[in-house]
């Protein structure tokens, strides 16, 4: 037997019942050393991810257990993109999740402003250590 090398939440969460991971989320992500984004136009719209790095950090970690992959090559898209992130426009597809996981953000020890800040500052860090 050999540990897991890659965890992928599209692959690794039942897709039909998603709400019902959010509770294992935490272990999950407790198992993983790197926290990789693969960095496109609409990441911090889907609050999916938004509670992934959510999660992530609040267990913790920072920005050397972050890697953020932009394919387009585009990091000044990526840049816009975090200065402009802001928690409570992120959206899942049904009403009654984004409900449920935005009031995950606002319980959180600074509640969404302070989360907002802690990723922007720990994902601007992230990119200048590439």
């Amino acid at each position: 037997d050999r540990e897991p090398m890659i965890w992928l939440d599209k692959f690794c969460i039942d897709q039909e019942h998603v709400a019902d991971s959010l509770a294992s989320l935490p272990v999950y992500l407790a198992g993983c050393k790197k926290l990789v984004i693969f960095y496109g136009p609409t990441y911090f719209k889907r609050l999916w991810c938004v509670i992934e790095l959510f999660v992530f950090l609040e267990m913790g970690k920072g920005e050397d257990d972050i890697e953020i992959v932009y394919p387009d090559g585009d990091l000044e898209k990526v840049v816009a993109g975090i200065h402009g992130f802001n928690p409570m426009k992120a959206r899942c597809t049904l009403d009654q999740d984004t409900e449920r996981l935005q009031a995950v953000l606002e319980a959180g020890s600074n509640g969404s402003l302070g989360f907002k800040m802690r990723l922007q500052s720990v994902l601007l860090a992230a990119l200048e250590l590439r």
